[in-house]
């Protein structure tokens, strides 16, 4: 049993994990919101850059801020705090210490998630003046999609590491960012057991990459990325129905993803591969430029 107060925490104990679970539970359910910590996730952060924060009182967790920090530049926080302890500074401080902390850890701004709907949320992050960023729809599988095959050359398989040069430019190009050094990308792959890769050919052509991390009872797909040359032509559909065969027919029960809500073109894919809307992620940014280090 973790003592009253504070906690930085390096390495989630099972007990922790549980806790967790219990409060999003029962944050959920008066506050009617969505909010999922899935915890093969959770798992698969880099062991050397996790630090999280617990708020426990009395043996019961009252509240936490998650740090997700895939990268050396941003920090990614997600938190709650149990609705009968609110308002009397818990996630103030929780929120206080990981600023200070990821700002000692040479980060150059945090993203606090919020779900769109969720009026507690919104004050502390007018509070505190963070700047809204971009907005995210999390979605689920509600009717699996037919598999068709309108290409027959088309493959999809698990990637290894040996797939991280042709994987690298592909996410740089679909998502319009800097390209990942493939040897880092590949390390990564290493480091982190808990999630695994797809790669889609159409012949011997590398053109798409996808992660997934979960297990049977719920997997997230996540990094979904179709080379810009081959998109629109029918590809991206067959390949995410082609997943979702795979994931059912390994005995999956639940399927869920999160796309950007201004990307019309993905929105509509899934929609019409059978997902629907749950509720909408937004994403604030506090900049930690000059905080001291």
């Amino acid at each position: 049993m973790r003592a009253d107060g504070l906690h930085r925490i390096a390495v989630l104990t099972a007990d922790d994990y549980a806790a967790i679970d219990q409060l999003a539970t029962d944050c959920n359910a008066l506050d009617g919101g969505q909010l999922r910590l899935n915890r093969e996730l959770l798992l698969m952060r880099p062991t050397d850059s996790t630090r999280d924060w617990l708020w426990y009182a009395d043996g019961t967790l009252l509240g936490c801020l998650l740090v997700f920090a895939f990268g050396p530049d941003e920090a990614e926080l997600v938190g709650m705090v149990q609705s009968a302890h609110r308002r009397r500074g818990i996630f103030t401080q929780l929120y206080e210490a990981a600023h200070a902390d990821c700002a000692a850890r040479g980060f150059g701004q945090l993203l606090l998630m919020v779900e769109r709907d969720q009026e507690a949320g919104h004050g502390f992050i007018t509070h505190i003046g963070a700047t809204f960023a971009h907005a995210e729809y999390a979605m689920e599988l509600v009717t699996p999609p037919p598999t068709t095959l309108r290409h027959a050359d088309l493959t999809l398989r698990a990637a290894t590491p040996a797939d991280a040069p042709a994987m690298t430019p592909i996410l740089a190009a679909a998502f319009a960012e800097d390209e990942e050094d493939p040897a880092d990308f590949a390390r990564s792959m290493e480091r982190n057991p808990h999630r695994r890769w797809l790669v889609a050919l159409a012949g011997t052509t590398p053109i798409a990459t996808m992660g997934l991390v979960g297990d049977t009872t719920e997997t997230a797909i996540y990094g979904f990325a179709v080379q810009p040359a081959w998109q629109g032509r029918g590809f991206g559909r067959q390949i995410l129905a082609q997943t979702v065969t795979r994931l059912l027919a390994e005995g999956t029960q639940h399927i869920i993803l999160e796309v950007a809500t201004e990307n019309a073109r993905a929105l509509g894919l899934y929609l019409a591969s059978g997902f629907r809307q749950v509720t909408a992620y937004e994403y604030y940014a506090v900049s930690l430029a000059g905080s001291p280090k």
